[in-house]
């Protein structure tokens, strides 16, 4: 565990170098391995600044983690870390908001249909969604958009259907859980209401 101090998430091959994520105080190293039962390393953690750690033995973290039941979630949040990793549009956000958002997130699958699917029926009121995959077609009324899922997440206003006729993988966040993270961390406010350029509902305490 990092105790002070910041790092880089680094996959590397043989011809090149990325960064994956950036690290701060009080975030795990190491842990996936444990939980995934698999001891290959699949990135490299380097040190952005004089860093202090804390190294737990793995048969203390095992028992912790069954001992307060968090295997499940944990193993959540790890994919929806990753899937949100993928986003232009979140870029802006540092990483503790973006470890923030992959807890209260959560990945939804709606199966292959023909015909509109209207977003109440996925999605509350002043909720998002981030498509995973292909483009989707979005009807506004009589309006019909195509947006790619790297474009922007789509805000849920109640008046809009979703056209796909195959299976369809998206992050979900409530309104309630939205509403959560802006009371709570400003940085999210500020993206919201600046570069998402999403409304604030009046009738959700924000």
């Amino acid at each position: 565990m990092i105790l002070t101090g910041y790092a880089r998430v680094v996959h590397h091959d043989r011809t090149r170098r990325s960064t994956l994520a950036t690290m701060e105080a009080g975030e795990l190293i190491g842990e996936m391995s444990i939980m995934s039962g698999h001891g290959q390393r699949n990135a490299s953690v380097v040190a952005d600044s004089p860093v202090i750690v804390t190294a737990i033995a793995e048969s203390s973290f095992r028992e912790y983690i069954q001992h307060q039941k968090l295997e499940s979630e944990l193993k959540s949040m790890w994919q929806n870390r990753e899937l949100l990793q993928n986003f232009p549009y979140l870029k802006p956000l540092q990483q503790p908001v973006i470890r923030e958002l992959s807890r209260v997130a959560t990945l939804e699958h709606l199966p292959a249909r023909s015909g509109p699917v209207a977003f109440s029926e996925i999605c509350d009121p002043y909720g998002f969604i981030m498509p995973l995959g292909q483009a989707l077609s979005i009807r506004y009324g009589k309006q019909t958009i195509t947006i790619t899922p790297q474009e922007k997440p789509i805000i849920c206003q109640g008046n809009e259907s979703l056209i796909t006729e195959t299976e369809f993988q998206y992050l979900h966040l409530s309104a309630e859980r939205a509403a959560e993270l802006r009371r709570r961390i400003r940085a999210f406010r500020f993206f919201w209401e600046e570069i998402l350029g999403f409304p604030i509902p009046i009738n959700v305490q924000s």
